[in-house]
Order: structure tokens, then C-alpha cells, then sequence
């Protein structure tokens, strides 16, 4: 469930990071050195974090997508710490763990392939389906700053866009599993994903999203 705390820790970290290390901040209202407070920061809450996901002990760990999302962040806040799990371990846990314990620790490459059919529909029901759509948009925007670019990926371009293939009369979508019931309902995509998707990669009907939202 600790799926979002590392992420925005890790950017709370970031901003912070430069007062801590000035001569303002030599001392702090604790009493503390602000050095101490940092290394606290980075071993007990940042490297922890990192730790938990990438070790597969299930400590931090959600649906596709939930933790690798911020772990990619860590990775980006502590490229230059030393530490139990470096920022390039972090994005090939990402990329291409070697150990998967369950299916959504399966790296990003694998994923694609193994459980997310050719359509681009993930193989659970369309309601934590949509969850992919927007936790691996995310994941696949933030890669782009590591040089992989999984926008060209055909199946990766279906699992964006299959929300659209599903949903009748612009509105309703089939309630099949836990995603509601027959007057189930919701946008065809998120504008925000559709926003992010469009920088990458010409689609009309992510255009009209945009344009109607």
C-alpha cells in the first residue's frame, strides 16, 4: 500500500535538498546538523524505499505499474548517493527485473509481452485495466529521460489507446468483472494521458479528447 509516499517523499527531498545544504542550514531547530537530517532522509526513508521495491520482499508493492512509478522518481532524486541500489539498478528493475516474485513486479519489457494481449488490453478487468493505461504512460514518459523510448512500441501504443476500442455511444463501457454494472460509465481516456501520449505520437481521437474535455 506504501506505493505513493517514496514518490512524493522523494520530490519533497529534491526540493528541499538545496537549504540543507547551505551554511543556513548547518543547524536546525532539532539541534540536529542538517548533513545528519539529510543522511537520515536518504538511508532510512529514500534507499529504504528503493530497498523494499526492488528486493522483491513485497514491502512496497501495488498493481502494474504502482511502484515502479516511483521508484523511477528515487532513481531520478538520488543518481549522484551511493547506496544499496543504484539510480541504473533501479531503472532495470523497471526495464527488465530478472526476478519477478509476482506479475506486477515483471519488468516493463516482459509485461508487453506476456500479459498484455496484442490489443492492448492487460489481462485484468477493464476498470484495473484503466490503471495500466495511466501508471504505464507515466512509466513510459519518465523512461524517455533514461533513452528508452517505448512509444514505438505497437503493443505499448494499443494499451494506450484500447479504452477506446471498449466504450459504446462515447460513454458507456461493458461491465464486465469488478468495473460496474450495466449503466457503468466513464471518460474514454484521461485528457492528461492523452496530453502526454499526443507529444510522442499522432491520434485523432486523442486529439478530440483534448478538444472536448
Amino acid at each position: 500500500w506504501e506505493t505513493r509516499p517514496p514518490h512524493t517523499f522523494a520530490l519533497a527531498y529534491d526540493a528541499v535538498k538545496p537549504f540543507l545544504q547551505t551554511d543556513a542550514a548547518l543547524e536546525t531547530t532539532a539541534g540536529r546538523p542538517a548533513a545528519e537530517i539529510e543522511q537520515r532522509i536518504l538511508d532510512r526513508v529514500l534507499m529504504e524505499a528503493a530497498v523494499c521495491i526492488t528486493t522483491g520482499n513485497g514491502r512496497i508493492r501495488g498493481n502494474y505499474g504502482m511502484h515502479q512509478q516511483p521508484l523511477l522518481t528515487l532513481a531520478q532524486v538520488l543518481r549522484d548517493v551511493d547506496g544499496p541500489v543504484s539510480s541504473d539498478q533501479m531503472v532495470e528493475f523497471v526495464l527488465a527485473n530478472p526476478d519477478p516474485k509476482v506479475t506486477t513486479d515483471m519488468g516493463l519489457r516482459d509485461a508487453l509481452e506476456n500479459i498484455v494481449y496484442r490489443d492492448g488490453l492487460p489481462h485484468e478487468s477493464l476498470g484495473y485495466n484503466r490503471i495500466w493505461v495511466s501508471q504505464i504512460a507515466d512509466l513510459a514518459d519518465d523512461l524517455t529521460e533514461w533513452g528508452h523510448d517505448f512509444f514505438r512500441h505497437p503493443r505499448f501504443r494499443n494499451l494506450l489507446s484500447w479504452p477506446f476500442d471498449v466504450t459504446v455511444c462515447g460513454k458507456f463501457t461493458p461491465p464486465t468483472g469488478d468495473t460496474g454494472d450495466m449503466f457503468s460509465s466513464g471518460s474514454l481516456l484521461d485528457p492528461r494521458i492523452c496530453q502526454l501520449a499526443l507529444a510522442h505520437f499522432d491520434d485523432p481521437r486523442m486529439a478530440w479528447v483534448l478538444a472536448h474535455e
